[in-house]
């Protein structure tokens, strides 16, 4: 009896362990099958034969890593350093330069930077009656020195040498406006840096003669300011040019002006001439047609397949489709193994 108790308790002991792994079983996460190597890319083989088929195989083949360019000759001559803000712009001409720079902006392809410069205030009548080089030796090369110098030496001047202007600054701005005493073209205009160098472009009258341009730096001495040249002249032995010192009011003062400066994301290049605006499709090859034995060519329709950039440097709200395609042609050769091959580069 024992015997037969044993059997039973033993065979209900298993039945227990049984139950207990399923459970156990149904209990474990599902395992996640292992992933799959990616597929090697299959190797084209060469085309032995040259029909439409193998014709656009190897036109596909030949434009997969090739963009579509278009050129940023629109945008380039905005982007440069300026008072312009851009991004804050209005008018109606949907189409005109200054709205794509502002697509370009808004997309992220554009950053703008933004910087405030200092600039002394200069304006009223500027004159002076200037020393010779030749006759007075010895000039020194540093402008605020060169002041000295010339105030000195004033006592020997050039006869006739004499200039007289008229300037003021352009609202916001570094750029300087004025007159002279030519006759015909009294106008000067120029613009002055942060570190106050003031460049003149304009027909400056000399006494003896008119200049064409001028360089100065702008020195204000208590109540007065001068404009002194920026030309070496002590290196010009025997010159008899004059040592250009112009003094005028001393403003006393200096604007802040934001300066704007744009440029296309580091990705693109700084100032790139063309940016890549989408890849080619390639659709249907026709006119097959062999000139000699080992020579073919064929036409094919392409389009572009414009990507976030090419949407907005090609989008003229004003024209419907802005997608360009068009009708190519690919030359090919067979090789002195049968195979054929394109010959590049296509032409489109």
């Amino acid at each position: 009896m024992k015997t037969k108790s044993s059997l039973v308790v033993l065979v209900v002991l298993v039945g227990l362990v049984g139950v207990t792994k399923a459970w156990q079983q149904t209990q474990k996460p599902p395992q996640t099958p292992a992933a799959k190597a990616p597929a090697k890319p299959v190797a084209r083989k060469p085309a032995l034969v040259l029909n439409e088929d193998s014709a656009t195989a190897l036109i596909k083949e030949a434009l997969q890593n090739e963009r579509y360019m278009v050129s940023t000759a629109a945008v380039l001559p905005l982007m440069s350093q300026s008072t312009t803000d851009y991004t804050a712009f209005g008018g109606e001409n949907a189409d005109a330069p200054i709205f794509l720079l502002m697509r370009l902006i808004g997309e992220g392809f554009v950053k703008k930077e933004v910087r405030v410069d200092s600039y002394p205030v200069i304006s009223g009548a500027w004159a002076g009656e200037n020393t010779c080089v030749d006759q007075v030796p010895g000039e020194p090369n540093e402008p605020a020195a060169r002041i000295d110098w010339m105030l000195k030496n004033q006592n020997t001047r050039c006869e006739g040498r004499q200039t007289k202007m008229q300037l003021q600054m352009v609202p916001n701005s570094n750029r300087l406006t004025g007159t002279t005493l030519h006759r015909f073209a009294p106008r000067v205009e120029g613009t002055i840096t942060t570190d106050d160098k003031v460049k003149l472009n304009g027909e400056i009258y000399m006494g003896g003669g008119f200049v064409t341009d001028g360089s100065w730096t702008y020195i204000e001495r208590g109540q007065s300011a001068y404009l002194v040249s920026n030309r070496d002249y002590s290196r010009q032995e025997g010159s008899v040019n004059p040592n250009y010192l112009d003094s005028g009011t001393a403003s006393g003062k200096r604007i802040e002006v934001k300066m704007y400066k744009y440029a296309f994301i580091p990705a693109l290049g700084e100032s790139p001439r063309q940016v890549p605006a989408g890849r080619f499709e390639v659709g249907a090859v026709s006119n097959l047609l062999l000139s000699i034995e080992t020579r073919a060519a064929a036409n094919f329709t392409w389009r572009v397949l414009l990507d976030g950039l090419g949407q907005v440097m090609l989008e003229k709200p004003s024209e419907v489709n802005t997608v360009p395609d068009g009708i190519g042609t690919a030359d090919f050769a067979k090789k002195p193994d049968a195979t054929w091959v394109l010959v590049t580069p296509l032409r489109f």
